[in-house]
């Protein structure tokens, strides 16, 4: 009998206009959140690619000049140490030939901005320790403030929508027309008719979600990243499956279908947009992070405490040094080895700054792990922010290894300023390159909300079903 009520539930379906609305506004919303993405991941391939090719040819330009300047002294059989201030200079060719670290796209990132918006994705590696201050690049403030239409917002938001569109009145409507009683004096349970309800309209819904985002792919522009576009559309499934769970067990009470819709309409802003709100201020509340403010002016009186001691650092460095402390000509033109020192003692003065920002923002990753588990919604936004390579870990990995490139910087150019040193070798500066991780590393982090989402689905089915068999056939 399951196949019998599937094929009228299928008839029903077919000539019911307000679901083939809602499938094309559905439809409406996956495109234009994929042409949205398009062209923001457009446009981080344009900027890595000119980056690239400017910093290529200004690495060229700086080394043909260095090359010059050194055969001209060797012609001239002037000596090639201590170097002029130009681009044989290290301290010089440091600032340069400065690195962009990039964090690069995901190959789904196109489909969720997730942090990408408001955490900085690039930052310039020079000795200068303000390296990590860059101005992040500038977005409009409303656009920041309402956030990127990507695919991520619509599968969180408005796919349970859609889904309690088509559900909420599952049960109810057959009640109030009074063909439930017909229907089941038909050798076919409640059960199996709620069944095969969910089923017909899953299906047409859940294929109009895979076609579409299999499009939405294709409309983005997307180069690889298969294996995380099958791991979408599975989470995109199960979370569906929960909230027509929910849309089920809503049913299940016997209510009117205006009553039914109000419910469902609480459970979604509940779940979606309540309850996120409420851990977003807790964590926040729980673990503030440190004023951008308190962190400049930190920065300001650190950098100004350091240069008031640069004399007596300067004496206690000839003083380690004498070898270096000969030249007095030389002496007086070490501008880049007082820098050097003033940017290890800056470096030294705000350790307790930056470790107590990293402990607030650790706090706070920590916490969001944690809680997400009280909203569906939170670990669907989690989970696909995750698998797009736009959340918090992954960012914080990039962080991490600008800090240890930035360290590897360091070590190059050091030795060669102290020893006040030529330098033309260009091809050997160090190259950032990021160490992405493995698509089974996120799947792992995803893992856990995905079973807690499909135990949800489970128990509140089992749930539904026991209501069933009280429901009342009529009043």
């Amino acid at each position: 009998m399951l196949g019998k009520v599937l094929r009228h539930e299928w008839r029903v379906l077919r000539t019911d206009g307000a679901t083939w609305i809602l499938i094309v506004v559905f439809a409406a919303a996956m495109l234009y959140a994929a042409f949205g993405g398009r062209g923001f991941g457009d446009g981080q391939r344009k900027n890595l690619n000119v980056d690239a090719a400017q910093r290529s040819r200004v690495l060229d330009s700086l080394k043909a000049v260095a090359e010059k300047e050194t055969a001209k002294l060797v012609s001239e059989k002037k000596p090639l140490e201590p170097p002029a201030w130009g681009v044989r200079h290290p301290y010089l060719a440091n600032f340069q030939g400065a690195v962009r670290a990039t964090l690069p796209p995901a190959p789904l990132a196109a489909f969720a901005a997730g942090q990408s918006e408001v955490q900085q994705q690039s930052y310039t590696i020079r000795l200068a320790y303000d390296s990590f201050s860059d101005d992040p690049e500038l977005q409009s403030p409303m656009a920041l403030l309402s956030g990127r239409f990507d695919l991520a917002f619509v599968m969180v938001y408005l796919f349970p929508l859609l889904i309690l569109a088509l559900g909420f009145n599952m049960l109810s409507l057959e009640k109030e027309e009074g063909t439930l009683a017909l229907l089941l004096s038909q050798p076919v349970t409640l059960g199996e008719v709620v069944l095969g309800k969910i089923m017909m309209r899953g299906a047409v819904l859940f294929a109009a979600t895979v076609v579409l985002t299999v499009g939405a792919y294709w409309v983005a522009g997307i180069e690889g990243g298969g294996t995380e576009l099958l791991i979408w559309i599975a989470a995109s499934l199960l979370y569906g499956a929960f909230w027509f769970a929910l849309a089920a067990l809503v049913s299940a009470y016997g209510k009117s279908s205006a009553t039914n819709a109000l419910i469902l309409a609480g459970c979604w802003l509940g779940f979606v947009v309540i309850v996120p709100s409420l851990l977003g201020a807790a964590v926040s509340a729980a673990y503030p992070l440190p004023s951008r403010v308190e962190y400049i002016s930190a920065v300001r009186g650190a950098g100004a405490a350091a240069e008031a001691r640069n004399a007596k650092r300067m004496e206690k460095f000839y003083f380690d040094h004498p070898e270096l402390a000969k030249d007095s000509a030389a002496k007086q033109e070490d501008f880049a080895i007082e820098f050097m020192l003033s940017q290890q003692d800056l470096m030294q003065s705000l350790k307790p700054v930056e470790a107590r920002f990293k402990q607030q923002l650790a706090g706070q990753r920590e916490s969001v792990n944690q809680f997400q588990f009280f909203s569906p919604a939170v670990m669907m936004q989690t989970a696909l922010q995750t698998l797009a390579g736009t959340g918090a870990e992954r960012h914080q990995r990039f962080t991490n290894q600008v800090e240890a490139f930035y360290g590897a910087w360091w070590n190059f150019f050091e030795p060669r300023i102290f020893r006040r040193a030529a330098f033309t070798e260009y091809d050997a500066l160090p190259k950032f390159v990021y160490q992405d991780e493995p698509v089974s590393e996120r799947l792992g982090r995803m893992s856990l909300s995905g079973a807690v989402l499909l135990l949800l689905g489970i128990g509140i089915s089992g749930w539904a079903a026991t209501r069933l068999a009280r429901f009342a056939i009529s009043e």
